[in-house]
């Protein structure tokens, strides 16, 4: 996976072209159908929330499940194995070291794409929150000439004020969501890096949060 995929910079780009454009639903002209500015706010927030489910839905399996807890699971397991060693380093400790570093760096890309992404939400929220705090509920917003044509997206034929609303709480939400599974990975993360640090510091070649570095194992210990 690379840093600043297709996946993300795309719809990013047509994100920013909305807002710089004010580019909003078709509306019936002399000309046909044509792209007018009414409900460009609406439509920067749809396609800003269609990003926000892919990335966030992916860092849940990728930074989550398989960053957060298989790296906890895979220290936790070469710890043991190596106090079943007594200690000893084996021939294949250099595979562990590089299995950690390199599921520390995939981390690396994922934390990155969040900061992109929470940037993103924050200079939606500036071109958008005026017109978000300024209309009322029934105030009529917008009225697409086409009900269809959003991918993702069946568009209504009329918007109002609180479709507008619940349209950015929806992605201050999804925000919020992504700050906490975040935090929560990033915490983990760095839990399994100390608790891999210490228990190669450790004699005993096992370490705990709360006591520290724990008793060798006796050597009359049979499993």
């Amino acid at each position: 996976k690379c840093i600043s995929a297709f996946a993300l910079t795309y719809p990013l780009k047509l994100v920013t072209d909305i807002q710089e454009n004010r580019r909003g639903f078709q509306q019936r002209t002399y000309d046909g159908l044509d792209v007018t500015d009414q409900g460009w706010e609406l439509r920067s927030l749809m396609e800003f929330r269609a990003l926000q489910r892919s990335v966030v839905t992916r860092m849940f399996f990728v930074l989550f499940l398989k960053q957060s807890l298989q790296m906890n699971l895979q220290i936790t397991l070469y710890n043991a194995a190596r106090v079943e060693r007594m200690g000893r380093w084996g021939n294949h400790d250099w595979l562990q070291f590089a299995s950690i570093l390199g599921l520390m760096a995939t981390t690396l890309s994922e934390l990155v794409d969040a900061a992109i992404l929470g940037r993103a939400f924050f200079q939606t929220r500036k071109v958008v929150i005026q017109k978000v705090s300024e209309i009322t509920d029934e105030e009529i917003y917008a009225r697409p000439a086409q009900t269809n044509t959003n991918g993702d997206f069946n568009l209504k034929e009329t918007y109002t004020g609180s479709d507008l609303k619940e349209w950015y709480w929806a992605i201050k939400q999804s925000f919020i969501k992504m700050l906490i599974l975040v935090s929560v990975s990033v915490f983990m993360i760095v839990y399994a890096v100390c608790k891999f640090g210490f228990s190669i510091w450790c004699p005993s070649g096992l370490w705990q949060f709360q006591d520290g570095c724990l008793d060798p194992m006796p050597d009359s210990y049979n499993c």
